[in-house]
């Protein structure tokens, strides 16, 4: 499963060489041809670093991702951006950027932007290492780093909900209801966003539309936008968020779904009741 999972995250990062994966025992390659030489340490210089020694060097550009992974090593992490061991191919795409003064973060460099990173490893100061996001979730949750947290803040988006990274991560959207739709961050002439994305239909009738957009009121540090609305189908369709757990939502237009019916049970007739 895990190597299954790792093949998924591989493929965002126009993927690792032939060389590099497993291949059946007992197909004829595997007979006639011997096996390579087990590669050296990707990073052997950093394995003697001590915790202190590789956070002083997470600001060095020419040693940050050899001092992250240090850490991923250290706090014993087996994340799907850092498999063990690290090919060449893997370690080309990781990137470590800077969430504040005191927190990092490392992950695979996204092709169609720079600042998105999936496999997403945060490291504190102390050098303690967390993921992001674990299970399935560490497969579907994408970091999108600020350019300036002034405007809009670093975001962990998943299918379903997004998260602020603060101190720590904390729910901002979350969805309670959400048929064929997904959060994702765009940016919007020039300004970025939080947008809930409609999928729907089948075959050539698939088409897709944004049904909501989540605007970051940095004075509020709260993302103004509906807590729900309907959908373009089916007809009576809507989405909803979880406005409790949403804590970073400030509700703004979009329509209310229809209260659900109230089903009233009479009581049994006495006449049900057992015989006697």
């Amino acid at each position: 499963m895990r190597a299954a999972r790792l093949a998924i995250l591989a493929a965002s990062v126009a993927g690792c060489s032939a060389k590099d994966q497993p291949r059946e025992a007992n197909t004829p390659a595997a007979a006639d041809v011997a096996p390579a030489p087990p590669e050296p340490a990707l990073f052997s210089e950093n394995e003697t670093w001590t915790a202190g020694e590789a956070v002083a060097r997470l600001g060095d550009a020419t040693e940050d991702v050899r001092a992250a992974v240090r850490l991923v090593r250290l706090a014993r992490l087996r994340p799907l951006s850092v498999p063990d061991p690290l090919p060449v191919e893997c370690a080309a795409r990781l990137r470590v950027r800077a969430l504040g003064e005191s927190r990092w973060a490392l992950g695979i460099e996204q092709a169609q932007d720079a600042l998105r990173l999936r496999g997403t490893v945060l490291i504190d100061s102390d050098g303690s290492a967390a993921l992001a996001a674990e299970g399935l979730d560490e497969e579907l949750a994408v970091l999108r780093c600020s350019e300036d947290t002034r405007r809009f803040p670093h975001v962990l988006v998943l299918p379903d909900r997004v998260l602020l990274l603060s101190n720590g991560l904390a729910p901002a959207l979350v969805g309670r209801s959400l048929p064929g739709c997904r959060f994702e961050w765009r940016r919007e002439s020039g300004r970025p966003e939080i947008v809930l994305l409609w999928v729907g239909g089948a075959g050539e009738s698939r088409r897709s539309e944004v049904v909501a957009r989540y605007r970051w009121d940095a004075l509020e540090a709260l993302f103004a936008g509906p807590a729900a609305d309907a959908l373009p189908q089916p007809e009576g369709a809507f989405f909803e968020l979880d406005e409790k757990a949403s804590a970073a939502l400030l509700p703004v237009g979009g329509r209310t779904p229809p209260p659900a019916p109230i089903v009233i049970t009479p009581p049994p007739s006495e006449d049900d009741g057992p015989d006697h």
